[in-house]
């Protein structure tokens, strides 16, 4: 048993590591995403600008054949007199200079907007490594949770709490690597979100929050779905004291009820502080109230701490 729980120990504390790895290569993924943002807003930039140049190209190029077409006609009526055309090859003369600039503006933009590119390019490509790492920590996460359901299925436990991030598809895979139910639900919402549980059979009992899965009366369905797949309930109450009567009066109606969750942060003076009643267990039961409401309010001093809106 204790070589058994030290490994527990080390797992833990692997996961723990693990979990923070995934954290900082998310920040890094975060980092190179808003830099590979700023390059793509830099390439939209030069692109308005070269769409400007070459129009301002083309307008030159109009006037060019207008006038050019002007000196022809002029050409041809003044016959060997042709002073009055210098003034025309000037102008001619003007707009090729300026023809010429604009299109060698347009050659170092573009040549810019490659080099941006590039950049892109490369950011993409480090954030695409970043993303598949984080992926490769999440499976590790996985394979530790595997281990630490071996390590302890032969301690007779109840079920297993939450081993993975709330999603699907990996509580499966935990789920087909494990010989143990497994608990999950609490950052679960509404019965959209729990059917997909209960069809691929990866969760045994689920963890409703009355204040996340949304109110009394959609817990009280999704429970009932629940029932329909074989599926326990333990209903999420952490520390608070004002959650628990209606989750008390919830679990008592159902017939899937597994077991109540009493927290010790429920004796903590800051929880205890905001209700008008503290609700603990006695001799290890707690008492289906027959109060109005929720069956307990908030205290004084929690509304006092909060910004009050009054409606007329």
């Amino acid at each position: 048993m204790k070589e058994r729980l030290a490994d527990v120990t080390e797992s833990s504390g692997q996961t723990r590591a693990q979990t923070e790895e995934i954290t900082r290569r998310i920040q890094g993924a975060n980092e190179q995403m808003s830099a590979l943002s700023s390059a793509m807003d830099d390439i939209s930039g030069n692109a308005q600008q070269i769409t400007k140049i070459a129009k301002a190209i083309e307008d030159i190029a109009f006037q060019t054949n207008i006038l050019s077409l002007n000196a022809s006609v002029e050409a041809a009526r003044a016959g060997a007199a042709g002073k009055g055309f210098a003034v025309v090859a000037n102008e001619v003369k003007q707009l090729a200079a300026k023809s010429a600039e604009a299109a060698k503006s347009a050659t170092n933009m573009v040549n810019n907007t490659k080099a941006i590119i590039q950049t892109g390019v490369e950011l993409t490509a480090d954030t695409a490594g970043s993303l598949r790492a984080i992926s490769d920590v999440s499976d590790q996460i996985n394979t530790i949770s595997d281990q630490l359901a071996a390590a302890v299925q032969d301690c007779n436990i109840y079920y297993f709490e939450e081993p993975n991030t709330p999603a699907f598809y990996n509580n499966k895979y935990v789920k087909d690597n494990v010989k143990m139910p497994l608990a999950h639900g609490e950052r679960v919402f509404g019965r959209w979100e729990y059917i997909r549980y209960f069809l691929d059979n990866s969760i045994q009992v689920i963890q409703p929050d009355l204040g996340n899965a949304g109110g009394i009366t959609e817990t009280k369905r999704i429970c009932d779905m629940a029932y329909t797949f074989d599926v326990g309930v333990q209903v999420h109450t952490c520390a608070t004291h004002l959650l628990t009567p209606p989750s008390v009066q919830l679990e008592a109606c159902i017939p899937n009820f597994v077991i109540h969750e009493q927290h010790m942060r429920s004796l903590n003076s800051a929880n205890m502080e905001l209700t008008t009643k503290i609700i603990l267990p006695e001799k290890g039961y707690l008492p289906v109230t027959d109060d109005i409401g929720l069956g307990n309010e908030w205290s004084e001093k929690a509304l006092a701490s909060e910004d009050q809106i009054t409606l007329n």
